[in-house]
């Protein structure tokens, strides 16, 4: 069996890794914790002193803990940061776990993934000239990414890969406890979203869980808590109120339809998905209030913006999205050099530079303008050489559709989120794999 399957002499036991992750999740609540404190205050030196924590952590942790603090930290990657002014610091974490773990190993890159760092690092390079690093310090910071989550897919165990998936469920029940909880304490009627957070990115990572939890169930692998994991994922997509977060279930539900029509246990998810939504129907004319509360801020709201687009306002049913990537898609082919390279994506959306004042709302347009087409692709191809297992069949492509249909109404192509989420697919596609080659 390849070493992605059956190797584990690097890599603790088991039990120990499990053992490891409730270790590392007691250390993560504390962090956590601080975090939300500080910035609920807007006190930066508690929010100093929970990112000097999750620090010390990682340089402290042994591999297993490190990576695993990774995958629970990363979901709520906004909240590490000092101000909403500054970035998130959560690049110094992926920089600490590689200089440990990855800096003194020799580290094969396929020859596609080296010319590709190489062409994205000469179109940041002439940026420097105008003063932008802003590009060249994400893409290093995604690369870095890139490579972590790599090792672990193509150099460790699948019951060290399994333990991953656990920690980024786990820390997506924190990211819900601290969405409800703020959302509380402010007193929001509205959508809700995670502290420091967008509702439509919190719901992405609500959507992802989804997509794994499903997926695991589906090719019978085993998942502890699987359906508090589940129950969490969708009522906290739901509270977000986000469209997206239903777009892209509703890809997922089409997905596994289209492999049902060869496939009987897929059948049986289409069946208990159908029982769901007439569930749904049926508390929404009984008016439940929940129900009724996340109709309107879904359904209703798009159809309220199609009526108010019709009498002339500018918010049409995407929210002013379409407008937005009609313009940027005519100025991109409105230059040749812009379209190969782009302008950047610190400046991109700026009127100075042609922007309209607003950035793209789509990561593949946005990804053009910071990079150009030629850029967008090598970002693409860096994403999928960690990919180990290939993608073999619709169900395989619902892990990954679950995030790309949010992103299509997103900014974000270089976002540490996103990174996380291909590393989560292509780690399910080894799980399923050594799964059936044990059967």
């Amino acid at each position: 069996m390849e070493s992605i399957l059956m190797n584990s002499t690097k890599c603790r036991t088991r039990s120990s890794i499990k053992g490891s992750l409730f270790t590392t999740s007691i250390c993560f609540f504390g962090i956590y914790l601080l975090l939300f404190i500080g910035t609920f205050l807007e006190s930066p030196l508690i929010k100093i002193i929970a990112t000097m924590v999750c620090l010390i952590c990682l340089v402290l942790f042994d591999e297993a803990g490190s990576f695993e603090l990774l995958a629970l930290i990363t979901p709520s990657s906004r909240l590490l940061k000092i101000s909403d002014n500054l970035p998130s610091l959560i690049i110094l974490c992926y920089i600490i776990v590689f200089v440990r773990f990855l800096f003194f190993k020799k580290i094969r890159f396929e020859k596609k993934f080296i010319c590709c760092f190489l062409i994205l690092t000469f179109i940041c390079g002439f940026r420097i000239l105008s003063n932008n690093i802003y590009d060249l310090v994400l893409l290093f910071g995604i690369i870095i990414a890139v490579v972590d989550w790599k090792h672990i897919i193509c150099d460790k165990s699948v019951s060290f890969q399994i333990e991953i998936v656990r920690a980024f469920l786990i820390g997506v029940v924190f990211l819900f406890f601290g969405m409800v909880i703020s959302s509380y304490i402010l007193g929001s009627a509205g959508r809700m979203e995670a502290l420091s957070d967008d509702p439509n990115y919190t719901a992405v990572v609500y959507s992802v869980g989804i997509a794994v939890i499903i997926y695991f169930m589906f090719n019978r692998i085993k998942l502890k808590h699987s359906l508090l994991y589940l129950f969490v994922c969708v009522l906290g997509g739901m509270l977000t109120g986000s469209r997206g977060f239903i777009l892209s279930l509703a890809f997922v539900v089409l997905l596994y339809f289209i492999y049902g029509i060869v496939n009987s246990r897929a059948r049986k998810f289409i069946y208990v998905i159908i029982i769901l939504l007439i569930l749904f129907i049926v508390f929404y004319f009984i008016k439940v209030p929940f129900v009724i509360s996340f109709y309107d801020k879904t359904v209703g709201r798009t159809l309220e913006l199609f009526n108010n687009y019709s009498s002339g306002n500018f918010m049409d049913i995407s929210s002013g999205r379409f407008v937005l990537w009609n313009y940027y898609i005519n100025l991109l082919f409105s230059d040749f050099e812009l379209l190969l390279f782009g302008h950047g994506f610190e400046t991109y959306y700026l009127v100075e530079y042609g922007g309209y004042g607003m950035v793209a709302h789509n990561f593949i347009i946005a990804g053009a303008m910071g990079f150009g087409i030629i850029g967008l692709i090598s970002i693409f191809i860096i994403y999928f050489s960690m990919r180990k297992t290939p993608i073999r069949n619709v169900v395989d492509l619902s892990l990954f559709s679950c995030f790309f249909v949010s992103y299509l109404f997103l900014d974000g192509i270089l976002d540490f989120r996103i990174s996380l989420y291909f590393a989560l697919l292509f780690m399910c596609l080894n799980i399923k794999r050594y799964r059936f080659a044990r059967n």
